[in-house]
C-alpha cells in the first residue's frame, strides 16, 4: 500500500513538472511574440485611396510617375497620358500592413547591389522591395525602417510595360458627364437635340452615357494622325473637355484633349456612341 502511495506521488509530480515546463515554453513564447509586436509598429491604415497625390515607382532603369489633378490621374513620366485606376487597386493591397510578418534582420542585407528590386512611392510614404526568400517563398520589403516578408505576387504586379499603366478608355473613366456636343446633335439629360432647330430627335436611356466611360479600346498607339472633327463633353462644373476622332477603312482614332497617344475602336462600337439611333436599334432587337 506504501509502494503504490509512493509510486502515485512519484508520477504527481512528474505531471507537474511536465506542466510547469510546458508552460514555462508557452510562456516565453509568448512573450516573444509579443516583444516582436512592440517593435515593431502598428499601423491602422497607411493611406486613402481618394486623398493620395501622387504615385511613383521604379524597376531597373524603368520609373512612372502619375498625380493626381481635378479627381482625374495622369502620368507624367515617362509619357503623358491618363493613368489606369486599376494601379489604386493594386497599391491598396498595402493598406493590411498589419498582416506582414515582421523580420529581425540587417536592412542592408535584403538588398542586391545595395538597391531594391522595386521602389513604391504614395505620396510620403517609401515602399522598398529586397531580395526573395526563397525558403518561405516570400519577398522583403523595407517600409518606415523595419523589414518585413510579404508575398512575391505584389510587386511582381507592376509591369515595365508602360502601356499597362494607360486606362484603356476613350475618355477618363471617372468623367461625369452632364452634355456632349456633337457636331449637329447635343446630348443633355438623356435627350438628344437637333442643333438645327432644339428640338429632341431622340431619349436616350442612361446606359448610353455609360458607354463612354466604360467601352475600351482595342488598341494604343503614338500615330502621329491629323484630327479635324471633335466632340465636346462638358462635366457638371461646366469644365469643357475635347475628343477627336477620325474614322479610317474600318474603324475609328480617337485623341482626348492633348494626350500623345491616340485610342482606337471598331467601327461597331463607335457608331453606337456618335449615333446613338444605332445604338437605340441595336438595344431594341
Amino acid at each position: 500500500m506504501v509502494e503504490k502511495k509512493k509510486i502515485l506521488k512519484k508520477k504527481l509530480i512528474i505531471n507537474l513538472v511536465f506542466i510547469i515546463f510546458i508552460s514555462i515554453i508557452f510562456f516565453v513564447f509568448y512573450l516573444n511574440k509579443n516583444s516582436q509586436k512592440e517593435d515593431g509598429k502598428s499601423y491602422e491604415k497607411l493611406f486613402d485611396l481618394s486623398e493620395i497625390q501622387e504615385v511613383y515607382f521604379s524597376r531597373d532603369s524603368f520609373e512612372m510617375l502619375a498625380k493626381k489633378t481635378n479627381n482625374s490621374w495622369a502620368i507624367n513620366t515617362p509619357i503623358s497620358a491618363r493613368m489606369s485606376l486599376d494601379i489604386l487597386e493594386k497599391i491598396n493591397y498595402l493598406n493590411d500592413f498589419n498582416s506582414f510578418e515582421i523580420v529581425n534582420i540587417n536592412k542592408n542585407s535584403i538588398f542586391a547591389n545595395a538597391k531594391a528590386s522595386f521602389t513604391l512611392k504614395i505620396d510620403d510614404l517609401v515602399f522598398e522591395f529586397g531580395i526573395l526568400n526563397s525558403v518561405v517563398n516570400k519577398q522583403y520589403l523595407l517600409f518606415d525602417g523595419q523589414v518585413y516578408l510579404v508575398p512575391t505576387f505584389f510587386s511582381n504586379n507592376f509591369s515595365d510595360d508602360i502601356f499597362t499603366y494607360i486606362e484603356k478608355t476613350i475618355i477618363p473613366s471617372k468623367l461625369e458627364i452632364k452634355t456632349i456636343e456633337f457636331p449637329n446633335w447635343t446630348y443633355h439629360e438623356n435627350s438628344l437635340y437637333n442643333k438645327l432647330d432644339g428640338s429632341i430627335k431622340y431619349t436616350l436611356p442612361s446606359d448610353w452615357k455609360k458607354l463612354w466611360t466604360s467601352t475600351l479600346s482595342s488598341e494604343i498607339s503614338v500615330d502621329k494622325i491629323k484630327f479635324e472633327s471633335f466632340i465636346t463633353f462638358l462635366d457638371f462644373k461646366d469644365n469643357k473637355y475635347k475628343l477627336f476622332f477620325k474614322e479610317t477603312n474600318n474603324s475609328f482614332m480617337f485623341r482626348f484633349q492633348d494626350e500623345n497617344y491616340i485610342y482606337k475602336l471598331s467601327k461597331e462600337s463607335t457608331l453606337r456612341l456618335i449615333e446613338p439611333w444605332i445604338f437605340l436599334n441595336a438595344r431594341a432587337s
